[in-house]
C-alpha cells in the first residue's frame, strides 16, 4: 500500500541531529503533518523532503532550525506543491541552499524572511521553479556567497525579483 499521508502524534525527536532524505522518495506522500515533530538540535536537514513529487501541502511553522547548516535539496522536485512558507525558519547557522526548491515546477508562492547571512552555495536553488512569478528575497544579506550558478534559471515565469541587499564580494569566477 502507498503511503499518502503521515502524522506523527508524539515524537520523541529532542535529540535528533540528522534528516537527511528522511522523508526522499516518498513518491506518493501528498500531506504530512510536523506539528509535534521536534527539531531543535537538528544540523542537516539536506534532501528532507527530496522527489516527493506528490507532496501537496505542509506545515513547518514549528521546525527549529537554529543550528541547521544545510539545506540542500530540501524541497527539490517537490512537483505538486504550489506554495511553502517557510517565515519561521532561523538561517543563521545554514551555509548550504544549494538546489534548495530545485524542480518545483508547480510552487508559486514561496514566504521566506530570514538573512541567509552565512550561506555559501545559493547555486540553482530556485532553478526550474517555472510556476514562480514573484519572489522576495529582500532579507537575504549574500557577503559569504561564493556560489549562485543559476539561482533563477529556469524561472521563466518569474516577472518580479526582489535581491536588494545580494552583494557579489566572495564569488567564484565562474558565478
Amino acid at each position: 500500500e502507498k503511503l499518502n499521508n503521515i502524522f506523527f502524534p508524539k515524537s520523541d525527536t529532542n535529540k535528533l541531529k540528522r534528516m537527511i532524505g528522511t522523508f526522499m522518495n516518498c513518491s506518493s506522500l501528498e500531506n504530512i503533518n510536523l506539528q509535534n515533530f521536534v527539531t531543535k538540535q537538528v544540523e542537516d536537514m539536506s534532501l528532507l523532503f527530496y522527489n516527493c513529487i506528490k507532496l501537496e501541502s505542509i506545515d513547518l511553522s514549528k521546525f527549529n532550525t537554529k543550528y541547521v547548516m544545510s539545506m540542500h535539496k530540501m524541497f527539490a522536485n517537490c512537483q505538486s506543491i504550489t506554495k511553502i512558507d517557510i517565515t519561521s525558519f532561523n538561517s543563521n547557522e545554514v551555509k548550504n541552499m544549494k538546489e534548495m526548491f530545485y524542480n518545483c515546477i508547480n510552487l508559486t508562492n514561496v514566504k521566506i524572511y530570514f538573512t541567509a547571512s552565512k550561506v555559501i552555495y545559493f547555486e540553482k536553488q530556485f532553478a526550474n521553479c517555472s510556476s514562480l512569478s514573484k519572489l522576495d528575497l529582500g532579507t537575504f544579506q549574500t557577503d559569504e556567497a561564493r556560489e549562485m550558478k543559476k539561482m533563477f534559471s529556469g524561472c521563466s515565469s518569474l516577472t518580479e525579483l526582489n535581491i536588494k541587499n545580494f552583494k557579489a564580494k566572495k564569488l567564484n569566477n565562474e558565478s
